[in-house]
């Protein structure tokens, strides 16, 4: 019996379901079969039946299922024990991670010294893989819809602007706009939504990463929108229209690691 075996176990038998257990794993639900089917024989008991409804939990995985929860938390509070420094890995698209690190890993070290935190800069659908597959602990999106398996622990509303180096970047003027070349970035979605209307713009200029787009801006007639962090002291602002001028950010784990310890305490800390 290995303890993979019982972390998926012990999801199917809270969810009641091989394929809701499959998901908030991170597996395909052939692999979540054949894992109870080999811990069947194994213990040489059957654990679950199957019914047209879904999986009908039988009294010996009731049984198993006490044994389970206490192994499983023992193993995760000895591995915190045993380890010098507790990691948390945190992961966010480019323009995000510019935004949201800094501050992030400084309250992070402000409450919780002994705690590393490794961070990962990547595309959105590779976060989400990540995320699945136990590779990182928790990912900063802008999204409407989290995934199944998935839950958003902690939210919160970012005010955004209209930018430029000149002194009224509204100005029905702008001829120039930078954004990045990702599609998925909020940022250059709501500009470019903006400036549908604005039929004087002649050129959007694509950028990789965050930081030639803000010198652009600095020193430039360039416009874009920047989140309130973001704007530095060599820019001007200029309010968006409501329905565009703030985006919601959430913090999003694998539901079943809401309860491991390092990552439940700091959730509810850095939640607060």
């Amino acid at each position: 019996m290995e303890l993979s075996d019982l972390r998926i176990f012990q999801a199917v038998a809270r969810s009641q379901s091989f394929s809701k257990a499959a998901e908030s794993l991170g597996y395909v639900q052939p692999n979540v079969t054949l894992r109870i089917k080999k811990l069947e024989n194994d213990l040489n008991v059957p654990l679950f039946r199957r019914t047209n409804r879904g999986v009908e939990t039988l009294p010996s995985a009731l049984t198993l299922l006490t044994y389970a929860d206490r192994i499983l938390s023992l193993m995760d509070e000895a591995e915190e024990k045993l380890t010098s420094r507790a990691f948390l890995s945190v992961g966010a698209t480019p323009i995000l991670s510019a935004q949201l690190f800094p501050a992030f890993i400084q309250k992070v070290h402000l409450h919780f010294p002994q705690v590393k935190v490794e961070v990962k800069t990547d595309q959105k659908v590779q976060l989400y893989s990540d995320l699945k597959h136990d590779l990182i602990d928790g990912i900063f999106v802008n999204e409407k819809a989290i995934p199944d398996g998935l839950t958003s622990i902690f939210s919160y509303t970012e005010k955004l602007f209209l930018v430029s180096a000149r002194t009224e970047p509204d100005s029905g003027d702008e001829r120039i706009a930078v954004v990045n070349k990702n599609p998925q970035c909020p940022y250059r979605n709501m500009l470019l939504h903006y400036l549908d209307n604005k039929m004087d713009t002649t050129d959007i200029i694509e950028y990789d990463t965050l930081e030639p787009i803000i010198r652009s801006v600095e020193s430039t007639n360039a416009v874009t929108i920047l989140p309130q962090s973001l704007v530095t002291s060599k820019m001007s602002k200029a309010s968006l229209p409501k329905e565009m001028n703030s985006i919601r950010i959430h913090f999003v784990v694998k539901q079943a690691n809401v309860k491991k310890k390092t990552v439940k305490k700091i959730i509810e800390t850095l939640s607060e």
